[in-house]
């Protein structure tokens, strides 16, 4: 299947992008605000790929309203996340922020819920029709 693609990077291969390749994002408030939401312009995903930042771990929502089905997903610090959706997903809503410590060799040490004030950090590719 042929699909367009859009992300918040250049280059979505690049692993080794530093902290600022990455969108900064905040904790969803349901406060009407659009803190925690990431939408696609008006696209409908059928292919969306996230890596979360080593620093953090993500809990996420994908928001589609095709057949009312929202899909919850963890996706570990450092780690890559893909789906070929067989729904079309409308945005991803950052439902919770873990703040990722390790030591000087980089394993993990520590895991715990960022507060309000925290931000994550996350890249996004995404395939529309």
């Amino acid at each position: 299947m042929s699909y367009s693609y859009m992300s918040n990077i250049n280059n979505f291969t690049d692993v080794t992008s530093p902290i600022k390749a990455y969108q900064e994002i905040k904790k969803y408030k349901n406060d009407n605000s659009q803190d925690g939401i990431i939408d696609f312009n008006g696209h409908k995903a059928n292919f969306l790929m996230i890596r979360a930042h080593s620093s953090n771990s993500l809990l996420i929502e994908l928001y589609s309203t095709d057949n009312n089905n929202n899909y919850g997903v963890f996706i570990p610090a450092g780690e890559l996340w893909s789906v070929d959706s067989l729904f079309s997903i409308e945005k991803i809503i950052i439902k919770e922020i873990f703040i990722v410590e390790k030591d000087e060799q980089g394993n993990v040490q520590s895991e715990r819920q960022a507060t309000n004030n925290e931000v994550g950090y996350i890249q996004w590719m995404i395939g529309y029709k």
